[in-house]
């Protein structure tokens, strides 16, 4: 083997060389994704940083009051959104075929819970911490949605589930490989 610059042997060890195209392009790791945790603490996260930002600012503003109207709405915000998340994932990996009805009433009742929780805030306490609530609650939702969408598209979820040599088919689909529709 030639050497391009003095060292390259430890290449040829380290990638080998001698696959074919065909190979690369078609080999694929199955992978089998258990629950939407890691979108939902990501969202989560990412959500709750945002509230924290808007009830600081609220604090250096307007002071203590801000701070306990920021937290408030932040918190229940991201609380709301956390379980109706939480909820459509459940319902979507166990009855599919329902997750959309039970996804647009999730939404519904967000809304009606985040509404009493503001009108509730706003009978109880004054207009400062209101308005902090109220920006948190905006913050944390617009944020929660962003990010929940970001790392939903980067999740991988196979769309079809491939019959694997061994796997117990037999027929004409275990000799071609076929590939079925996923129960998702």
């Amino acid at each position: 083997m030639p050497r391009a610059f003095p060292g390259a042997s430890w290449i040829a060890t380290v990638s080998p060389l001698h696959r074919t195209a065909a190979e690369m392009t078609t080999e694929s790791k199955q992978v089998r994704v258990a629950t939407g945790a890691g979108t939902l603490l990501g969202a989560a996260s990412w959500a709750l940083a945002i509230g924290a930002a808007v009830a600081l600012v609220g604090l250096v503003v307007d002071g203590r009051p801000a701070l306990a109207g920021g937290l408030t709405g932040a918190v229940t915000t991201a609380v709301v959104l956390a379980g109706g998340a939480l909820c459509i994932n459940v319902i979507a990996r166990v009855m599919p075929s329902v997750s959309l009805m039970i996804a647009l009433l999730t939404y519904a009742l967000q809304v009606v819970v985040l509404t009493m929780v503001m009108a509730v805030v706003s009978e109880s306490a004054d207009d400062t911490v209101t308005l902090w609530a109220a920006v948190a609650l905006i913050a944390v939702t617009l944020t929660w949605s962003l990010a929940h969408l970001l790392l939903s598209t980067r999740r991988r979820i196979a769309a079809y589930d491939v019959a694997l040599p061994g796997e117990g088919t037999s027929g004409p689909d275990a000799l071609s490989g076929a590939v079925r529709p996923s129960a998702r």
